[in-house]
């Protein structure tokens, strides 16, 4: 059995000539935008069997992928991810010819957890106005929706009440619902994520407050931050970059200035990771103005 399992999470047809044929990569549709016959005959797996979450698909997005995973997956996968039908993690090479040979492998990501605990995007730096609670404003000027997750924190969760404290300060945050890791610490951060957003959900209701789409989802990617905090030091959390495959276009590494430049910049983790770090240092500078 294959070792590595990472979900490509789609709501939609795409081209997906190049991802289905790696054993590492299985793609899973949610939602309702395409039928599952369609899904099926192409050799996708579905969110809506088994133990599923799939009718919370408007506003969990990409986790509902997540849970299906967490509750039926076989148990022997050892590492298991989630990534996009369009955004992926990549490990640049020199010989590469297209960005699909970019695309992060089994071989790289096994390698890469005997070393890390987790492998998460670049972390970049929170919307103006995002993922805030500000110790000088009452709670009734703040976002209602991280009232509600902080009230469940300190109660449900109090030993983490100060790294999410310190986390809803902090600038920056994990942009998009993506990550690997091996099969019991996804399970663990499974487990507190979908308790976490379940009494969130059951708050709403019971305040009669209308539910937003795509807000759990959203809670979540900052909910990943504060748990990656919780659990793992800086040097235990591998950062890669992400790319969307439908926008960025692949250059030629050995064609012209621009190639060469971008080979010396991708194909160099060190200055890949310095060049990320000092966009991430900019954009604080810059968005801590509108905060």
């Amino acid at each position: 059995m294959n070792k590595t399992k990472i979900l490509v999470v789609t709501h939609k047809d795409f081209d997906d000539s190049y991802i289905s044929k790696c054993r590492e990569y299985q793609i899973i549709k949610v939602g309702n935008n395409i039928d599952n016959e369609f899904a099926l005959k192409k050799g996708w797996l579905i969110d809506n069997v088994g133990d599923n979450i799939s009718n919370e698909n408007p506003f969990y997005c990409e986790l509902t992928a997540q849970y299906w995973a967490w509750k039926n997956l076989d148990k022997d996968v050892k590492y298991i991810g989630i990534v996009h039908y369009r955004r992926y993690f990549f490990e640049y090479h020199k010989k590469s010819e297209n960005y699909f040979r970019d695309i992060i492998s089994e071989k790289e990501i096994q390698n890469y957890l005997d070393k890390y605990k987790i492998i998460v995007p670049f972390y970049n730096v929170k919307y103006p106005k995002c993922s805030y609670l500000y110790k000088n404003k009452p709670e009734n000027e703040q976002d209602y929706n991280w009232v509600v997750i902080k009230r469940i924190i300190d109660s449900s969760y109090p030993e983490m009440s100060k790294i999410f404290e310190q986390a809803m300060e902090v600038k920056i945050s994990v942009r998009g619902i993506m990550f690997i890791t091996a099969r019991d610490i996804y399970d663990e951060y499974s487990k507190w994520l979908f308790d976490v957003l379940l009494k969130y959900d059951n708050i709403l209701k019971q305040e009669n407050k209308e539910r937003t789409a795509r807000v759990d989802g959203f809670l979540s990617e900052h909910l990943l931050y504060v748990w990656i905090k919780y659990k793992f030091n800086n040097k235990e959390v591998l950062q890669l970059e992400s790319r969307n495959t439908e926008q960025d276009k692949f250059i030629d590494y050995n064609n012209g200035v621009i190639g060469k430049m971008t080979k010396i910049m991708k194909c160099n983790r060190k200055m890949l990771e310095f060049l990320k770090k000092l966009r991430l240092s900019l954009l604080m500078c810059l968005r801590g103005r509108k905060n």
